[in-house]
């Protein structure tokens, strides 16, 4: 923690990324490829990364900041994309847009003491996603037990996410997010910049500290706390109440942000040849199984981060813009078929 506040975090970054690139044994950066593709699909201006559709009508400008917050903070659930796409026909990321805005349409405050109450009963009815099954018993005909479905796991993930940001909030004597953005901005002198923001926002809340350990030293990767900075900088360039209530923030930083490092930009990467596979992470990839958390999938993860920032030091672009254009590339036909490492003990992606 002393080393980002002395340093932007935003530079420890990148400075990670690097360092666990120019180590790695399971994910290599194939540069011949990168500036391949540099010069053959970023030879052109990009899309600017855009707003996410939400068809809601906010009650003020504290509750469309604490909407975006909440999206960010369950931005995860890549590990189990399969179990939904079976058992719900939809995405993890639009599971997590849909009950979010249940809780909206359902007149959910998203304030402290509303999050401390949400249950996983809640998440079932709100996020559609059935908890447990009833089970034919192994010996006695006729009798059913309940046993937890295959995205139990998944919902009690979303549940101890309310719940930690609930308690959180609490401790830190913050109605919502919004007044908690208000607060650090005070304890800083009235103003907050992108790094300051993200800083506090990964030290004081356990679901925005993307960090993982390595046998060289720490990794910063936050992804969820930089596609929250993308999100409410756009909200400030379009919605004018956003722009009132966060007048203490200066987004000038955001266009350092690098991309929000997950499985879908490695596997774009790794189809464009960008990325290489040590061949025992590419059989376990390949092969769909699950990687723990841990070395291997922290280094495809901040290896990509290292293999953007250098594209983006060739291309006229930002990191959430080339985060976008990269997933807008994952659903042509060239990368529909692309396979994506599973992990799903974590909730940061």
């Amino acid at each position: 923690l002393l080393l980002i506040i002395m340093t932007s975090v935003l530079d420890v970054m990148k400075a990670d990324a690097a360092r666990v690139a120019s180590k790695s044994t399971a994910v290599r950066i194939n540069q011949e490829a990168l500036q391949t593709f540099v010069q053959t699909k970023l030879s052109t201006p990009i899309e600017s990364r855009p707003s996410t559709p939400i068809p809601l009508r906010f009650n003020n400008a504290s509750h469309h900041i604490d909407f975006l917050t909440l999206l960010s903070a369950l931005s995860f659930g890549s590990g189990y994309r399969e179990d939904c796409q079976k058992f719900l026909q939809r995405s993890p990321s639009s599971t997590m847009l849909y009950g979010i805005m249940s809780m909206v349409i359902g007149g959910g405050p998203l304030h402290t003491d509303y999050l401390n109450g949400v249950s996983i009963t809640d998440v079932q009815m709100l996020f559609n996603i059935q908890v447990d099954v009833d089970m034919p018993h192994e010996t006695i005909p006729g009798l059913y037990i309940s046993k937890p479905s295959p995205l139990r796991a998944f919902a009690d993930k979303i549940r101890s996410t309310f719940a930690e940001c609930g308690r959180m909030l609490a401790e830190l004597q913050c109605q919502d997010f919004a007044d908690y953005f208000s607060k650090i901005a005070a304890r800083n002198g009235g103003k907050l910049d992108v790094s300051k923001f993200i800083t506090a926002l990964s030290a004081d809340f356990p679901t925005f500290s993307d960090v993982s350990d390595s046998p060289d030293g720490r990794v910063h990767v936050l992804s969820k706390a930089q596609r929250l900075v993308s999100d409410l900088s756009i909200a400030v360039r379009e919605a004018p109440e956003v722009a009132t209530f966060l007048n203490f923030m200066d987004f000038t930083q955001a266009s350092q942000l690098t991309v929000f490092a997950d499985n879908v930009l490695p596997a774009v990467l790794r189809r464009e040849g960008v990325l290489e596979y040590s061949p025992e992470l590419a059989t376990l990839v390949d092969s769909k199984k699950t990687l723990p958390k841990g070395d291997m999938e922290t280094e495809i993860r901040a290896v990509t981060m290292e293999a953007c920032n250098i594209i983006l030091r060739s291309a006229n672009t930002s990191g959430p813009d080339l985060d976008f254009f990269l997933r807008e590339l994952a659903k042509t036909d060239t990368h529909k078929d692309n396979i994506r490492h599973y992990c799903k003990d974590t909730v940061f992606y």
